[in-house]
């Protein structure tokens, strides 16, 4: 009777523990996967605000360049230039 109680409480104890491990396996899945989903975001925020960033620059620079053209007298190059990013 001894070695079925035994017998019964490694059983249990090995059924809790691979229970156990396999629940902290899971959530730490989990956990990854959401870290890692959270970082993708943040990198493609940033991509969108860099890439936004640039073409307000370039926006900025054809409008500087398009007022000291009709300012001085048209270059047609310029002009052209500044017309094109500015639609």
């Amino acid at each position: 009777m001894d070695g079925l109680v035994t017998t019964l409480v490694a059983v249990g104890g090995t059924l809790a523990g691979s229970g156990l491990t396999y629940l902290f396996g899971w959530f730490t899945a989990r956990r990854a996967e959401r870290v890692g989903r959270a970082e993708r975001l943040r990198q493609d925020r940033i991509a969108a605000f860099t890439s936004f960033a640039g073409a307000i620059t370039g926006l900025r620079q054809s409008v500087v360049t398009a007022w000291f053209a009709r300012r001085d007298g048209p270059a047609p190059t310029e002009q052209t230039e500044a017309d094109r990013l500015v639609r």
